[in-house]
């Protein structure tokens, strides 16, 4: 993740300093790094729920939904890191 930061962070903002590229870079991975950590907090909370016995199987097959959904999102940030 850092190594291709490095590799395109000069294209990416050739206005800025090193130095304000690297914090403006590191800024950029910690805030995408938050959003999945958070992605994989609803998700395996979305889970856990849908293991529950006492729900229906529609309700479960729509929680299934979300899941995938969610597993999507995280998929996409992390190609964005």
């Amino acid at each position: 993740m850092y190594a291709k930061a490095r590799e395109v962070g000069p294209e990416l903002f050739p206005e800025l300093t090193p130095d304000e590229r690297k914090q403006k870079l590191d800024s950029e991975i910690a805030r995408l790094q938050q959003e999945i950590d958070l992605q994989c907090q609803i998700r395996d909370e979305i889970t856990h729920d849908s293991e529950d016995p006492n729900i229906d199987e529609n309700e479960k097959a729509k929680l299934k939904a979300k899941i995938e959904n969610i597993n999507d999102k995280i998929q996409a940030l992390g190609k964005s890191i």
